[in-house]
């Protein structure tokens, strides 16, 4: 998956990010998710958002057809397999044995703090 070979910072936020997409896509009928991305959060690097944009134009390469249209056991499935890639990375880099995605994201918008 496009998550191992990014910094673990940028594969948490755009994991992030594409699920956010993901779980609202049913609001993706008045906009797109790249018009979403591109306005950002104050916490997003443009790497992530980068990251983000690859992974979600993956999906809809993979699944013919556009996020707004996919069904709700598609879009768990591609949750799940973002969240699991994040978890196997954040447990195997930091040494925890299940990693906390909300703990990880807070750790990761401190300033001064680097994973």
């Amino acid at each position: 998956m496009l998550l191992v070979n990014s910094p673990l910072s940028v594969s948490i936020e755009s994991a992030y990010l594409a699920t956010r997409i993901l779980r609202y896509r049913a609001l993706l009928r008045e906009m797109t998710w790249d018009s979403i991305i591109a306005k950002g959060g104050a916490h997003d690097s443009e790497e992530s958002r980068r990251l983000a944009r690859t992974l979600l134009s993956s999906i809809e390469a993979s699944e013919g057809g556009k996020i707004q249209d996919l069904d709700r056991g598609v879009v768990e499935q591609y949750v799940d397999q973002l969240y699991s890639a994040v978890q196997a990375r954040a447990s195997s880099e930091l040494g925890a044995p299940t990693a906390s995605g909300e703990v990880l994201l807070n750790r990761l918008r401190e300033p001064e703090r680097r994973i």
